[in-house]
């Protein structure tokens, strides 16, 4: 069964195990719109952004990449980490003045939004 596995991978390399994409539409839009509304400070290349501002930046990333993008998971390590142009990683400065990266914080949104589907 493994080697038969095996040989359809091979065989058909564009057969992927991703979420629909109306899945990973649905998590995406979530994270965005959760961003949006965050009290959270996004800083970026040492320039700091609001949320709103944050989402917005982060919409385009997320429609530059969309071809790319299989699961929410791919939307956070290719849009939501790291500048594109100087390589730095995005923090996120915390109301109380905790700073985490921004890959941290967003996969943390992303279980819990898995979690509260699961009810």
């Amino acid at each position: 069964m493994t080697r038969i596995l095996f040989t359809l991978c091979l065989l058909f390399p564009f057969l992927s195990f991703a979420q629909p994409a109306a899945d990973v539409e649905k998590s995406v839009n979530h994270l965005l719109h959760f961003i949006a509304r965050s009290d959270a400070i996004f800083i970026r290349n040492g320039s700091e952004y609001t949320g709103k501002q944050a989402s917005d930046h982060l919409r385009k990333k997320y429609e530059h990449f969309k071809k790319e993008i299989k699961t929410p998971e791919d939307f956070i390590r290719l849009a939501a980490t790291k500048s594109a142009t100087s390589g730095k990683p995005y923090v996120i400065r915390l109301k109380g003045g905790r700073e985490i990266p921004s890959a941290e914080w967003l996969t943390g949104i992303l279980r819990e939004f898995r979690g509260s589907k699961q009810l």
